[in-house]
Order: structure tokens, then C-alpha cells, then sequence
């Protein structure tokens, strides 16, 4: 599959499972979210759980956003500050692992062609590079994006700069859909029609849409 259409696969799949719950009205998974929204997430011991448990997921290929939507959800709003510093930080960690793994391995890229081309683009002052490292920040998923610039990048900095710009929009949508599902569940009213009338969820999932969209486009 190409890597460019997996994040696009990943939304239209979670976001045709919700339409399926929300309009069968599954008792079973409404009293499920009840039951989960018991937990006292705020308290000390939980907050260090799901922190660790945010910080060990990001280190792994899985999708970056399913764990942000998931810190939306059990903390509201303020997921954004769980799950973006430690976004940038994971970013950096995976960064460093990159190159490492590559001087382990006595990896040398200097003696294949293509790969040398890509890391000289990669590393050229062209303005269209920083905008490759910012926009393809949203259409390749998190692990692969981090690992690919540790390999390629010299230039950390630059690197660590356009991440933190890139993941605040995003990352802030995809915990106002979170937050949104969240308190949507709770009312006992819940259905697809009021979710969708729900601002605070249309207005991050169509601003996640368009960063994708605008992406794919600039990208070409």
C-alpha cells in the first residue's frame, strides 16, 4: 500500500466503524463508554499510567492517532498537553534511534546511489524541503516520518522546529474529536445525527481533512 494513503485509509476506516456504531445504537457499547468514563483518570497513579503508556505506544510503528484521540477522550481538552509533548519528544528520541542503528549496523549510505541523492535533497538549503519535512509530517505515519529524517536529515534543529509547528493544529483536532466523542457518549440523547451537529466534533474532523487534503496536494 502506498505509505501516503495510509493515514486517509486509517480515518475513512475509523470514521466508517463510528457511523456503523452510532446508528445501530449498540446498548452494550454505550454502557461499555460508561463504564470506561468511570475511571478516574485525573488521579495521580492513572495520570502516570496513560503518560507511560502514550510514551511506550509512540515508539512503535502502530498509528500515532489513535492514541491521541484515545488521550482526547479520558482527558478532554487537556490530552493536547499529554499527548503533544510527548509527540515532540518521542519525535527526537526516534530521531537519534535512527542514526544510531545506522552507525550499529556500519549502515553506509554514501555508497548507494539513490540513497545518496535523497539525503543531499534532503540536507539542501531549498525552501520546498522544509515544506516536505512540515506537510509530509501529515500524510506519513508518525514512526516511519521520524525514522525517515534521522536517516536522511543533518539538520536536527530544522527538523525539531517544523514538527513542533506541524503537530499543534493537528495534534489539537484530533483531541477536540476525542473530548467531543467523549461528552457526546455521555449525553443520553447520543446519536450520529447530534454528534454530527456537534461544532466541537465537525470542526476539528473537517480541519483534519483539510490539513490531509491540503497536504496531498502541495506534496505533488
Amino acid at each position: 500500500m502506498d505509505i501516503k494513503k495510509f493515514k486517509y485509509l486509517l480515518i475513512l476506516i475509523i470514521f466508517a466503524v463510528l457511523t456503523l456504531l452510532f446508528f445501530s445504537q449498540n446498548y452494550l457499547l454505550k454502557q461499555f463508554f460508561f463504564l470506561f468514563n468511570s475511571i478516574n483518570y485525573n488521579s495521580t497513579e492513572n495520570l502516570l499510567l496513560f503518560t507511560i503508556i502514550t510514551f511506550i505506544y509512540l515508539l512503535t510503528p502502530l498509528p500515532a492517532d489513535i492514541i491521541i484521540l484515545f488521550n482526547g477522550f479520558i482527558w478532554g481538552l487537556n490530552g493536547f498537553f499529554v499527548s503533544y509533548p510527548l509527540l515532540i519528544l518521542n519525535s527526537v528520541i526516534l530521531f537519534f534511534l535512527s542514526k544510531k542503528i545506522i552507525k550499529i549496523y556500519k549502515f553506509k549510505i554514501h555508497k548507494h546511489r539513490v540513497l545518496k541523492k535523497i539525503k543531499s535533497k534532503v540536507n539542501s538549503s531549498n525552501y520546498k524541503v522544509d515544506y516536505a519535512i512540515f506537510l509530509s509530517r501529515y500524510l506519513v505515519p508518525f514512526f516511519f516520518h521520524n525514522i525517515f529524517f534521522g536517516i536522511f536529515s543533518k539538520k536536527f534543529w530544522k527538523f525539531l522546529f517544523l514538527i513542533i509547528l506541524a503537530e499543534i493544529p493537528y495534534t489539537y483536532a484530533l483531541i477536540s474529536i476525542g473530548s467531543s466523542l467523549n461528552m457526546n457518549i455521555k449525553n443520553n440523547y447520543f446519536s450520529f445525527t447530534s454528534l454530527m451537529a456537534d461544532k466541537s466534533f465537525v470542526i476539528p474532523l473537517f480541519l483534519v481533512l483539510i490539513i490531509l487534503i491540503i497536504s496531498k496536494i502541495k506534496l505533488k
